[in-house]
């Protein structure tokens, strides 16, 4: 049948209002999270509940408001502690209640087993088991999470592994490419692991600056390609900004070293004593300052 115009008017009406409603629920979302951003977790966490009284079938919100409760979490004295975790934790299980296969909702509850201590929920044995359910829906995802709980028990080999399989998951993802690299350099495979920064930074020289830092520090650890090394380190203080990780405080100490090692005295101690000015408190630099007789 064919559409009269009142038909087609009132499916335009339908139609913007639809649209409004996505336009201003997206907009509270973007707000939530810029107040989470802002530390106005109260703040936050009241626009989302009140998100979820309108949409409680929407898992995403409440993955969000398990991000709220978790940044609560944080701040909470020791008596509070349990019960932020246990608004944390059920937000996640409301979510994968909604959707089993949600992915964030199932790697944050993995990370909230692994990291939460025994007295709040906490099981390394949970943690696991998350992992092996979202592994079913995204390997590289559940890999990429066994990686970062490696590295935060300082498990080098393990994350190596973890990250390969991520590799296996996503063959040519930059993050685990990067991350594979800089736990082969902590097992002083390094070859490998400076073969692997210069893959990324020959994919995208303009674009990515950590690969330049870590070839200037393991040029360092290892002894190895210093000339390659302080070019790096050069480039890497020409192109870091305040938001740079790590600090530019860090590239300064590293090319010290590498100028020191090469016989550079003046060169050095000017880099170590611009670190030791932006990062008064940054050992590793003081140490080779002390060393140096600077």
């Amino acid at each position: 049948m064919k559409a009269t115009v009142p038909h087609i008017a009132l499916l335009l009406g339908l139609l913007l209002l639809t649209g409004t409603a996505l336009a201003d629920d997206s907009t509270d979302r973007d707000r939530a999270r810029q107040l989470l951003d802002e530390g106005e977790d109260a703040a936050a966490r009241k626009l989302v509940e009140s998100m979820i009284e309108q949409q409680p079938q929407d898992a995403d919100l409440w993955v969000l408001l398990a991000t709220a409760h978790h940044h609560a979490l944080e701040k909470a004295s020791l008596l509070r502690k349990r019960h932020w975790a246990g608004q944390q934790k059920g937000a996640l299980e409301q979510a994968l209640d909604l959707d089993p296969n949600h992915i964030e909702a199932r790697a944050e509850l993995a990370d909230f087993y692994y990291y939460a201590p025994g007295i709040v929920g906490g099981s390394k044995t949970k943690a696991g088991q998350q992992l092996a359910l979202l592994e079913r829906t995204s390997p590289y995802d559940a890999h990429w999470r066994r990686a970062l709980h490696a590295r935060s028990e300082n498990d080098h080999q393990g994350a190596v592994d973890a990250f390969r399989s991520a590799l296996a998951a996503r063959p040519g993802d930059v993050q685990a490419r990067f991350g594979l690299a800089l736990h082969l350099g902590e097992l002083a495979s390094f070859d490998e692991a400076f073969e692997l920064h210069e893959e990324l930074i020959a994919e995208d020289p303009e674009g990515v600056k950590g690969p330049y830092y870590q070839i200037g520090r393991l040029a360092v650890i290892s002894g190895q390609r210093a000339e390659r090394g302080i070019a790096c380190l050069e480039h890497y203080l020409e192109v870091a900004d305040s938001q740079s990780r790590p600090p530019k405080a860090y590239g300064h100490w590293r090319l010290g070293a590498l100028l020191l090692r090469q016989g550079d005295r003046e060169g050095g101690l000017r880099h170590l004593n611009r670190a030791l000015y932006l990062s008064p408190g940054l050992e590793g630099a003081q140490k080779d300052l002390r060393e140096a007789g600077g």
